[in-house]
């Protein structure tokens, strides 16, 4: 089961070199000053077989923003993502690492930053 607040579950399938990307609900967890959603977190079943690789993600990364304020955003995530999903992973944590600080700069850095990859 797979139930994300506002984050996707991204699958990717070795064996056949394809992604899934599951959406999570458009609900947040936390977060101050907010109206309250009363929208409720929707359980989604996914069946992963050997092969699969899955990522889960904060939104520090993707929110990132640079010296003009643009953030990192998803779309670039999931390309980081797909152009380095064959490497091994100690490979991707230093390509997403250094693809993160060379974005920021001498940016603060403005929230937690969680990555996890986890092959079945």
């Amino acid at each position: 089961m797979f139930c994300g607040a506002k984050r996707p579950l991204i699958c990717y399938n070795s064996s056949t070199d394809d992604f899934v990307y599951i959406r999570g609900t458009r609900k947040s967890i936390g977060g101050f000053g907010t109206v309250k959603n009363e929208q409720e977190f929707i359980d989604q079943e996914i069946i992963l077989n050997k092969n699969y690789i899955i990522f889960l993600t904060s939104d520090g990364y993707t929110d990132q923003h640079n010296h003009v304020r643009k953030k990192i955003g998803t779309k670039q995530l999931l390309e980081i993502i797909k152009n380095n999903v064959k490497l091994d992973i100690n490979s991707q944590k230093k390509i997403l690492y250094n693809y993160f600080s060379e974005w920021r700069q001498n940016q603060i850095q403005t929230d937690d930053t969680t990555i996890w990859a986890i092959k079945i």
